[in-house]
């Protein structure tokens, strides 16, 4: 082989080279360009479907509560607050150390509850109370397991049905207390941001009654409202 035929071989060998750069560097834009392409369309499929599952999911709204679809139960109740404690167990008074004598830790004859209702928030507003639990051995130690398991086999018992449990988010912070930022503290029960609360409601022919409850490693809490209105009171001054 003479030597104008290797240079031109050397040639055509380096041009191929080139060639197979030229085309692998094509190849990989053009994958890159697609790659771009579907993560864009990912990216818009998923803030759709964000949207409507936040459409669609949230619990950022109060909503008028349909009491048809709680069974009327016809248990004898008692009187108001409708609960005692369970044995071993005693309701403050609103000192927080001594037994209550009233069967409640506080008491308004018209305020409001924050109820959750499983896909929404519900004012239900009436005649409300609180009432704090404690141990009657001071010695002992908070019965937790005891305690919530009375208090929901008592609630079962009287045909009151659970409606939801719920730990507050911040979505539903923010909600609850965009015009007041003491609307969860004064209208739903302990510390509902770290402890999941349970929401009951419990209809009768005569009255309509709602109860929150909250417990944890050291203390039970139950809020309960009998609906009813406002008897406005307010009158236009008469001239002195």
């Amino acid at each position: 082989m003479n030597h104008a035929t290797k240079k031109f071989q050397l040639r055509l060998k380096n041009l191929s080279g080139v060639l197979v750069i030229v085309l692998s560097f094509t190849s990989c834009g053009n994958t890159n360009d697609k790659t771009e392409t579907n993560q864009d369309s990912t990216v818009i499929v998923n803030e759709s479907n964000d949207t409507t599952a936040l459409t669609t999911g949230s619990t950022e709204r109060f909503k008028e509560f349909d009491w048809k679809t709680i069974p009327i139960s016809t248990a004898n109740i008692g009187a108001f607050p409708y609960l005692t404690a369970p044995e071993g167990f005693f309701i403050q008074d609103k000192g927080g150390y001594d037994e209550s004598k009233t069967g409640y830790s506080e008491l308004k004859d018209f305020d409001m509850l924050i109820m959750f209702t499983g896909d929404a928030f519900y004012k239900a507003e009436g005649k409300v109370s609180r009432l704090k639990f404690s141990m009657k051995d001071k010695e002992a130690d908070w019965n937790q397991y005891k305690f919530d398991s009375s208090v929901e086999k008592y609630l079962n018992s009287i045909g009151a049905k659970l409606l939801g449990k719920l730990k507050i988010g911040d979505a539903q912070k923010d909600f609850l207390n965009k015009d007041d930022d003491m609307m969860i503290y004064n209208h739903m029960v302990s510390d509902p941001y770290n402890e999941a609360a349970r929401f009951y409601a419990l209809n009768q022919k005569d009255r309509k009654i709602m109860f929150q409850i909250s417990s944890n490693s050291a203390m039970g809490e139950i809020a309960v409202v009998e609906l009813g209105a406002l008897d406005q009171t307010i009158k236009a001054p008469t001239g002195l």
